[in-house]
């Protein structure tokens, strides 16, 4: 499936309501977890790779929305590891480079504030930029063998 997205498969064949991945995803009608979260991670390299391969894999905000949809419903889901592939589709969307695309989903997860605070905290964290300066960034740990002052330290 991976290889077809993009060149056959478009979002809106993934997020058609009849048959494809929303009733997959459904756990009244999917019991297996692992079915579930394999759809939400299939989705989520989908959303990573939107654009790259292929015409028709181009994420618009529509998507977005449907797909942020089906995300934040998969938080509820009575498996962890399906709640966990949830947030990563989510964070996914929100780390896009397409600035309609993350609106759309911060549209969509603005709603868990109230609703399911701890993994709105959760997708905020995951979702925030990372500090310039890292630890593993730090000449210490790269094995220069240097401080931050460039004075060498064997």
């Amino acid at each position: 499936l991976d290889k077809m997205f993009g060149n056959v498969l478009s979002f809106d064949n993934l997020l058609d309501k009849m048959d494809a991945l929303p009733s997959s995803l459904d756990e009244k009608k999917e019991r297996n977890s692992l079915v579930r979260k394999s759809c939400l991670e299939f989705l989520t390299r989908c959303v990573s790779r939107s654009g790259m391969y292929g015409k028709k894999g181009d994420l618009t905000p529509l998507h977005a929305k449907d797909i942020s949809v089906l995300g934040c419903d998969k938080l509820n889901d009575p498996d962890a590891s399906t709640r966990k592939s949830a947030t990563e589709l989510l964070v996914a969307l929100l780390g896009c480079k397409n600035e309609d695309v993350v609106l759309a989903t911060k549209t969509i997860t603005a709603s868990l504030e109230a609703s399911n605070s701890r993994a709105f905290k959760a997708l905020l964290m995951a979702s925030k930029p990372c500090a310039p300066a890292s630890i593993e960034s730090s000449p210490i740990i790269s094995g220069t063998g240097q401080n931050h002052k460039g004075v060498n330290e064997r």
